[in-house]
């Protein structure tokens, strides 16, 4: 005997187009919601807004530069304490 669940994804499509969006926009928020909610710091969320911004090899230099920068603060924090 196989059970099926019921087709409630077809709603959810039909709410999605009426509302010209995707499922995944209804269910997950865009992009920049999930960076609202996971940083609190207007200032960092603007400064991230600018690099995302950039042109490509520009910004990879930027995320190379900010992911040195953290990696030098945690080998630090882990060698003074």
């Amino acid at each position: 005997m196989t059970l099926k669940a019921p087709n409630s994804h077809r709603g959810d499509k039909k709410v999605a187009e009426a509302l010209d969006t995707s499922v995944d926009y209804l269910i997950y928020g865009s992009a920049a919601d999930k960076v609202s909610e996971s940083l609190h710091d207007p200032e960092a969320i603007r400064y991230f807004k600018g690099i995302e911004a950039l042109p490509h090899d520009n910004k990879d230099v930027q995320l190379r530069v900010i992911a040195a920068f953290i990696r030098d603060i945690k080998t630090k924090q882990t060698y003074t304490h």
